[in-house]
């Protein structure tokens, strides 16, 4: 498939079809996550409780990872299903949770600096191993959703097999971990490539 007319971006941008349900589930929980912070402020005068201030600020906290999260499968599910669209929707998503993430740990993670200085150090050896584990799988998956959009022919609705390279309908075929299979090449490997 020629790339050059388009761009692969555009094309997801300019999609007509239903929206992604990670992409709109991952701004409902970015915006909760807004909702409890606030909340969380909203306490702060005549009314505060440290146990409730903690709860609120740790459900925001959870939120905010969840919306990154489903930001990331809403993203990525655009690019795997060709009918649907929500790449605007994982943008606001990444745009309501990054924040929320920033200062929920703000709030929380000033008492534990001050109280416990290894659960800190553990916390940021944990964060660079997750980014690492995560820039490994995101590379990967990106890897096998390029090669399904290079060999993605529209008015046909095929795509070349990751493994064999067979071309196959999108209705047979199917996504196990990071490639696109026929459907000789799911049943040779029911749990997927490695």
């Amino acid at each position: 498939m020629d790339m050059t007319e388009g761009g692969s971006a555009e094309m997801a941008v300019n999609r007509k079809g239903p929206v992604a349900k990670d992409a709109v589930t991952a701004v409902q929980a970015g915006l909760a996550a807004w909702t409890l912070l606030f909340l969380t402020f909203a306490t702060f005068g005549p009314w505060f409780h440290i146990g409730v201030a903690y709860a609120l600020t740790s459900g925001a906290l959870l939120l905010s990872l969840v919306s990154l999260y489903l930001a990331d499968r809403g993203y990525h599910s655009v690019w795997r299903n060709p009918g649907t669209r929500g790449v605007a929707h994982s943008g606001l998503a990444v745009a309501l949770g990054l924040p929320a993430l920033v200062v929920a740990a703000g709030y929380l993670g000033l008492h534990i600096a001050f109280l416990l200085p290894l659960v800190l150090v553990f916390f940021m050896i944990a964060l660079v191993l997750g980014l690492v584990v995560f820039s490994e799988r995101a590379t990967a998956r990106a890897r096998g959703e390029n090669f399904f959009r290079d060999w993605f022919d529209a008015p046909s609705q095929t795509s070349a097999c990751g493994y064999c390279g067979d071309r196959t309908p999108l209705t047979q075929g199917r996504w196990a971990r990071n490639r696109w299979l026929c459907p000789t090449c799911s049943t040779a490997f029911p749990g997927g490539l490695a």
